[in-house]
C-alpha cells in the first residue's frame, strides 16, 4: 500500500470512526464534525509519521517492522536514528522495482 493511500484511509476511518463515537455519546452534530476533524487529523499525522518511517527503512533495505519499533520505543529519536543507518549492501529498493 502507498504512503498517499494509508494517510486517506487513515484520516477517512478516523473521521467516521470519531464522528460515530460523538453521535452514539449523545453529542450535537457540529460538535461531533469538530471532534471527528480533530481526530482524524491526528490520526492522518501519526499514520503520516508512521508510514514515512516505513519507506524510509525499506528504501534502506530494512524490514518495515525496524521502523515502526524504533517510532514507537524512542519516537523522534528513532526516526532520527532510522535516517542516520546506513543502507544494506544489495538490498536498497529501487524507483524501478516500486513501479511494477
Amino acid at each position: 500500500m502507498r504512503t498517499g493511500v494509508r494517510i486517506i484511509a487513515a484520516v477517512v476511518l478516523g473521521f467516521v470512526i470519531g464522528f460515530l463515537g460523538a453521535v452514539i455519546n449523545g453529542q450535537p452534530l457540529v460538535r461531533s464534525l469538530v471532534g471527528a476533524a480533530m481526530l482524524a487529523m491526528l490520526v492522518g499525522a501519526i499514520v503520516a509519521v508512521l508510514s514515512w518511517a516505513i519507506d524510509v527503512a525499506q528504501d534502506k533495505g530494512y524490514s518495515a517492522w525496524i521502523a515502526v519499533l524504533a517510532l514507537l520505543a524512542l519516537n523522534v529519536f528513532g526516526l532520527l536514528l532510522l535516517m542516520l543507518l546506513p543502507a544494506r549492501e544489495g538490498q536498497r529498493r529501487t524507483q524501478e522495482t516500486d513501479r511494477g
